[in-house]
């Protein structure tokens, strides 16, 4: 399995196991000093992207305040070139104010800095990551 892969693996199945603030816990392992994450999810949030750990850290309370539930099902990974990889996810959410149960196709494009992701971008659609992913690639 590709190392950049099998990392994503690592850090999706500790959130599910543990819970989402397991990436902090592990921040250094997994990702880089200046990490940027761009969520699908804009609207909900107040911060259009996140940068470093504190970032990260007000994204995942920003994300827990805004969802009562949420799942991540049966995720799938591949690498696209040498520093890419693409998780496609079935995420499930119930919105904390208005209990409205959303189910929907996530794919999140993952860049990486050497060992470590340096950038990710969500989409809400599968297609869609795959083509930012590939655009990625080829650039």
């Amino acid at each position: 399995m590709n190392a950049h892969v099998e990392l994503v693996q690592t850090a999706l199945g500790r959130v599910a196991s543990a819970g989402s603030h397991s990436l902090l816990e592990h921040y250094d392992e997994v990702f880089t000093e200046d990490f940027r994450w761009k969520p699908s999810l804009i609207g909900s949030f107040h911060a259009a992207e996140y940068e470093g750990r504190d970032g990260l850290a007000r994204y995942l309370s920003d994300f827990e305040g805004s969802f009562a539930e949420w799942t991540a099902r049966d995720p799938s990974y591949h690498a696209v070139g040498s520093d890419v990889v693409v998780a496609h996810v079935h995420m499930s959410v119930r919105g904390n104010e208005s209990g409205v149960p959303v189910e929907q196709e996530i794919g999140w494009v993952l860049r990486f800095d050497g060992d470590r992701i340096a950038r990710g971008d969500a989409f809400l659609s599968w297609e869609e990551a795959d083509a930012a992913a590939e655009g990625h690639a080829h650039a």
